[in-house]
């Protein structure tokens, strides 16, 4: 996820900016603005991951081996 966003936030950024240049009133972009996005993402993937790997270590094996 880190390194995605080390390629995704420049590009963002730089975009925003660009389309940002077409308004007559100005607004600030702020760097909090990518970090909670950042921590948004981190955590919705720390938490599907956590869950997949639960379910897969509380499955009952014999219910696997029974549908094969």
């Amino acid at each position: 996820v880190a390194v995605c966003f080390a390629f995704a936030a420049p590009a963002a950024y730089y975009a925003v900016v660009k389309w940002l240049e077409n308004f007559a009133y100005k607004t600030p972009l702020y760097w909090w603005v990518f970090a909670l996005s950042f921590a948004i993402v981190a955590l919705v993937t720390f938490a599907t991951v956590t869950f997949q790997n639960w379910r897969a270590a509380n499955a009952n094996p014999v219910k696997s081996l029974r549908s094969e």
